[in-house]
């Protein structure tokens, strides 16, 4: 504890075995990822919280036959979340921030080098969300959700040139107590935005389903 407020810190690793996804026999080693997240909260007594986290991501090369071909760039993912707490329901809202570095590639020697454009683009969402109960043990819940992907920085003739895109998310469910520390939900979530495109293609419609099931516990 910090005065009022809560702060922890944790650490995670995916660790990546070897394989060989052709048939020449060569072995391929993607890269493992080290998490490292740092984050603090606070809850007020009427029940009401405030969560900030930062989650950093760094990932080890890939390999082809012992050789290091390709690396993921540094990520430092920020979120932040509200929950107002209104008698049996309450009203949550969030923003997250996600800042991509350059991967890296070969270079002139056997070091991998920075690439010289970002090939993909920052990420920011917004999230708000309600909850109010229906019947003994069964919650409903509505949300709103809105996704912005900034184009990467790789010139418009380039084939990996990634343009900007816009998506944004009705949904709800129910969720069902099973017990004072897990739960249970279902619900669906419609997403519709856009693209600008990319090599010619112009503007992309973007429409899409989500279907959500979910088992929590806590202790």
């Amino acid at each position: 504890p910090a005065g009022q407020w809560v702060v922890g810190a944790s650490a995670a690793a995916y660790l990546a075995g070897k394989y060989e996804p052709y048939d020449n026999g060569r072995e391929y080693q993607p890269g493992s990822r080290l998490i490292g997240n740092i984050g603090t909260e606070r809850i007020w007594p009427a029940n009401h919280r405030l969560t900030c986290d930062l989650l950093v991501t760094y990932s080890t090369d890939d390999k082809l036959e012992g050789r290091a071909i390709f690396r993921d760039g540094v990520q430092f993912d920020t979120r932040i979340h509200g929950l107002l707490a209104l008698g049996k329901g309450s009203l949550e809202g969030g923003l997250r921030y996600i800042l991509r570095g350059k991967d890296k590639q070969p270079g002139t020697d056997a070091d991998l080098v920075a690439e010289p454009d970002k090939r993909h683009g920052d990420d920011f969402r917004l999230h708000a969300a309600g909850r109010m109960p229906v019947a003994q043990s069964i919650s409903l819940w509505i949300s709103a959700d809105a996704k912005f992907l900034a184009a990467n920085d790789y010139p418009k003739t380039s084939p990996f040139f990634a343009d900007a895109a816009r998506v944004s998310g009705l949904g709800g469910g129910l969720d069902f107590a099973l017990g004072p520390r897990s739960r249970a939900g279902v619900g669906v979530r419609v997403w519709t935005g856009s693209s600008d495109g990319a090599m010619g293609l112009g503007r992309l419609d973007l429409t899409g389903i989500e279907l959500i099931q979910q088992f929590v516990m806590t202790f």
